[in-house]
């Protein structure tokens, strides 16, 4: 993985509403699932990857409702057809 990359896509994350969001609701925990869930989505060909809670749950060591919460309730996923990605690092990794 090109860190150099990584790094330019997560920037400036800490201060987004949306992140602020999710770290009022949920503190550093549901901050690290997004993360987590932006470098898994990183890492995959096409920025997208299944949604399948259970194996989230199992990948992230986290609570399902948690995992759930970041994904479906702060507007920074978008899911279609069983898979999710965003939008914000798929334009990313293109622009890189």
């Amino acid at each position: 993985m090109n860190k150099f990359k990584l790094q330019y896509i997560l920037e400036g994350t800490l201060n987004d509403e949306k992140i602020k969001k999710i770290r009022c609701k949920h503190g550093i925990a549901g901050y690290g699932v997004y993360m987590a869930l932006l470098e898994m989505l990183y890492e995959t060909p096409d920025c997208s990857l299944e949604y399948d809670l259970d194996l989230l749950v199992f990948d992230l060591r986290a609570n399902k409702k948690l995992i759930k919460n970041v994904i479906e309730d702060f507007g920074l996923f978008i899911i279609k057809e069983g898979i999710f990605y965003s939008v914000e690092v798929s334009s990313k990794v293109e622009k890189a």
